[in-house]
């Protein structure tokens, strides 16, 4: 691949007319909009108002996906590329546009990761590398399945229908031939092999850098030492596990039981009242602190300090964050069975001591619509309004609209996309608080802004990708 090329003079040209114009419009519409008005713009790139980040054809939008090395990871596609095989672009670009790189096309469900200069994207269908410095892309493992492992002595995959554990020592050079570490010629199930909705932990197969652990053809979790490639027996009789607790503790399926290993110091205990066991450990869902939620239907939260099993309370948790102060907010679903990612979450407040009470009730939740945490407390969206739900009880507060959709907050204000009264690729940008009740731009996709400190990044139809930072 070469690094994405650059405008000739004539469709810069057009580029800048059409952000003229969008602008222009922008700021005429901001001058009309609500008595508080315009939000005022600070200087971002060189320039006042509104820089173009990453110029983008007319029929094209985009998301961002990450940051990688203080550079923006973004995907772009067609407006009209919904099918379920549709195909990204992807593009690393400095925060003002600096220094763009294409490195190829993904599919729009890929995961990735990133290290040592080398982005990989993969699933079942294998694993891609990209060069992060030139663009280069290629098929890096094509009969692996997700997830590669980066490791300081090369990258980790599991290859031949997993049927082999191989350490490639330089992805960046092919012609040193990658070493299989292990290779399984019995049945070994891997079935419940995936990558969780956050991506530090992997099921079946993890690594600290030094040694790998992966589930052996007789049930035994095995390391293997990445200096000498000599394996050794860490727990047996394991039909599944996943590495926890900072990687101090394996969680395993033994004989339909749940249990977990201490690492450090080979200790087991077995855990009871566990519901749905032989899917419990493949759906880990989320860990924060000593807490760890286990299976979204009839699911149970674990405490791994105490190796404690909190009773399912009748919803389905799906993710728990800390906050501080001993407390931990649990998210779950307020519908059942379990369908998807997508609903209405209710949330609890987590003690030390596992006692749990409610802190707010119908929170619209998905993958990209996740409520936010201030230290006062949860902020989220309910019937089309956004509300701050304070940890000490009071009575919730609400701080400004969402359209039904996805939000962001910048300082005491909310950053949304209003799709309801526009056609469906002329959207808005609004910002709504107790200063501004704004329209930032009439050509908005509906996209999940990305915030970056006080800067936004959103994608303007027709234009690309802009980056604002507001004067609050």
């Amino acid at each position: 691949m070469e690094r994405a090329a650059a405008f000739d003079s004539h469709d810069m040209n057009t580029a800048l007319l059409r952000l003229t114009s969008f602008l222009t419009a922008s700021l005429l519409l901001a001058s009309c909009a609500d008595e508080q008005g315009p939000p005022p713009f600070a200087e971002v790139c060189g320039q006042s108002g509104q820089a173009l980040v990453l110029p983008l054809a007319e029929s094209s939008w985009g998301a961002v996906l990450g940051e990688i090395d203080d550079r923006l990871l973004v995907a772009t596609r067609g407006l009209d590329s919904h099918e379920p095989d549709a195909r990204v672009d992807l593009h690393l670009i400095g925060k003002c546009g600096e220094d763009p790189v294409s490195l190829g096309d993904v599919s729009w469900y890929a995961s990735w990761l990133a290290a040592d200069g080398v982005l990989y994207s993969g699933g079942d269908w294998g694993v891609q590398l990209h060069e992060l410095t030139t663009g280069r892309t290629e098929d890096f493992a094509p009969e692996a399945n997700w997830p590669a492992l980066p490791t300081p002595f090369g990258t980790i995959t599991l290859e031949r229908n997993g049927g082999a554990l191989v350490l490639h020592p330089n992805p960046l050079d092919a012609s040193v031939e990658a070493i299989t570490l292990l290779e399984f010629t019995g049945d070994v199930d891997r079935s419940h092999l995936q990558v969780p909705l956050r991506r530090e932990a992997l099921d079946g197969l993890w690594t600290d850098g030094a040694g790998v652990l992966a589930l052996g053809e007789d049930d035994e979790v095995l390391r293997v030492d990445l200096v000498t490639h000599e394996s050794t027996v860490v727990a047996s009789d394991i039909e599944q596990f996943r590495v926890v607790d900072d990687g101090q503790q394996l969680l395993f399926l033994r004989d339909s039981q749940i249990g977990l290993h201490d690492l450090r110091d080979g200790r087991e205990t077995m855990l009871s009242d566990v519901a749905n066991i032989t899917l419990a450990v493949a759906y880990v869902q989320d860990e924060a602190g000593p807490w760890l939620v286990m299976h979204p239907r009839d699911g149970q939260i674990v405490n791994l300090d105490r190796h404690e099993v909190l009773p399912a309370n009748g919803h389905e948790p799906i993710g728990i964050y800390e906050v501080g102060d001993g407390l931990t907010v649990v998210e779950s679903f307020d519908t059942s069975p379990f369908i998807g990612p997508w609903g209405v979450c209710n949330y609890d407040l987590l003690e030390e001591d596992g006692t749990r009470s409610r802190l707010a009730d119908g929170i619209g939740c998905n993958m990209d619509r996740r409520p936010k945490l201030s230290a006062e407390g949860l902020i989220g969206e309910a019937s089309d309004e956004v509300s701050l739900f304070p940890f000490d009880g009071a009575a919730p507060e609400p701080i400004g609209r969402t359209f039904g959709g996805s939000f962001e907050i910048v300082d005491d204000h909310v950053v949304s996309i209003d799709d309801q009264e526009i056609s469906e690729h002329k959207t808005r940008l609004v910002i709504d608080g107790p200063r501004y009740g704004e329209v930032l731009s009439v050509h908005a996709a509906k996209a999940r802004p990305w915030k970056d400190g006080e800067d936004l990044y959103y994608f303007a139809v027709g234009y690309g990708l802009m980056r604002v930072r507001l004067e609050l």
